[in-house]
């Protein structure tokens, strides 16, 4: 028979999943117009914004951690502890993905905050699990909601999906869980049972998946040659490149592209060349001719019907002008640096000729997980019988 302590604890547990399943499901849904909302309070308090960001990750964090530490009442050292060490790292990983933007490095903290708090849900929802794998399982439910986050922002026009942000998601996983051991430490004992390590295979394996699934869509792409001026990275293929210019040039002729719409679909070849623009104007307002000059010969070769477009700020068109171009033509220096090979996107878009391998290596590690899952299965199922 079932004790009441039991019972109680288990109720606990579904109550804390369904609050980590419901939080999990709002990340996902509003990160498509957190970047609206932020450039909308970075309007309203451009000075204020970073400050109050602050001020509230502040009393949040603050507020979590005094409610874990009313709760100690016995081995205080080791729980003191696992609190004093949720701050150490949550401080270092802040320190470690710092941009020293300051609106941007106040958005990371939020960052923090919401998947350490998812950390700490999904920590209390396994519990009752009473081993390792509680926190094991825990850590990767939240790595994995990190990563669709992410795919989710890369997916629309308005968010920016990375995997250093994926990392940032991952690593705030580790303050929430210490402050779950803290407040209940004897939830999880050292080791896993045979039984545990299955769900755990089977979780990690999702998560490789997910996270190889983001990277190939975020990340890889490829080299472009441009005769007689170098190199470029893209999303889209050499041969493909050029067709999507041209389609793109017959459709925003007759309906050219509005304003960003955070539930549409990203046009990456208009986000390729607005990035080319921007590097264009930044090299020519900081003086380095020779590589305004190469960026708008690739813009003109590639990237015409971005070039079409006007500017949302100046009502004017990205495409230089004649005189303005025949005056950058006269101005920069001689010889061109040639064969120029664009930094644009270059942190972005990784070129790796072995796309192939790559998804064979990781076949092979989920195929392993799996395999090791069904390996404990078999062996739970044997002990079973035999006892």
């Amino acid at each position: 028979m079932t004790s009441a302590p039991a019972i109680l604890e288990r109720r606990r547990a579904r109550r804390a999943l369904a609050a980590a399943l419901a939080m999990g499901v709002a990340l996902l849904a509003v990160a498509p117009f957190l970047g609206i909302l932020r450039d909308l309070l970075i309007a309203r308090l451009p000075r204020a914004f970073a400050p109050v960001l602050l001020a509230g990750f502040a009393l949040a964090a603050g507020g979590a951690l005094l409610l874990a530490a009313l709760r100690i009442r016995e081995r205080r050292a080791a729980r003191y502890a696992a609190l004093a060490l949720a701050v150490a790292l949550a401080a270092a990983l802040l320190g470690l993905f710092r941009t020293g933007l300051a609106e941007v490095d106040a958005v990371e903290r939020i960052h923090v905050l919401a998947y350490g708090l998812l950390a700490f849900l999904f920590a209390r929802a396994f519990a009752p699990r009473r081993d390792l794998s509680a926190y094991l399982l825990a850590f990767l439910a939240t790595a994995l909601c990190g990563i669709l986050d992410e795919w989710v922002q890369w997916l629309v026009p308005t968010r920016v999906g990375d995997i250093r942000d994926v990392g940032l998601n991952a690593g705030a996983a580790v303050p929430g869980l210490l402050v779950a051991w803290a407040a209940a430490p004897g939830a999880v004992a050292r080791g896993m049972a045979p039984g545990s390590r299955r769900p755990v295979a089977l979780a990690a394996a999702a998560a490789l998946l997910a996270l190889a699934g983001f990277y190939d869509a975020a990340h890889l792409g490829h080299q472009v040659e441009s005769p007689g001026l170098g190199s470029f990275r893209s999303w889209h293929a050499p041969g493909e490149l050029a067709a999507v210019a041209a389609e793109r040039a017959e459709r925003w002729r007759v309906r050219p592209p509005g304003r960003l719409a955070p539930l549409s679909r990203e046009d990456y070849f208009l986000t390729e060349g607005t990035w080319r623009v921007t590097a264009r104007n930044a090299a020519l307002a900081g003086g380095d001719l020779a590589a305004a000059w190469i960026e708008n010969l690739l813009l003109e070769a590639h990237y015409g019907p971005v070039l079409d477009l006007l500017a949302s700020r100046t009502g004017e068109p990205h495409r230089w002008p004649a005189w303005k171009r025949a005056e950058v033509e006269a101005a920069r220096p001689r010889p061109d640096p040639l064969p120029y090979a664009s930094p644009v996107l270059a942190p972005r878009i990784h070129v790796w000729a072995g796309r192939g391998a790559f998804w064979v290596g990781v076949l092979v590690l989920v195929s392993a997980l799996v395999c090791l899952a069904r390996q404990r299965a078999a062996v739970v199922a044997e002990t079973g019988r035999s006892g």
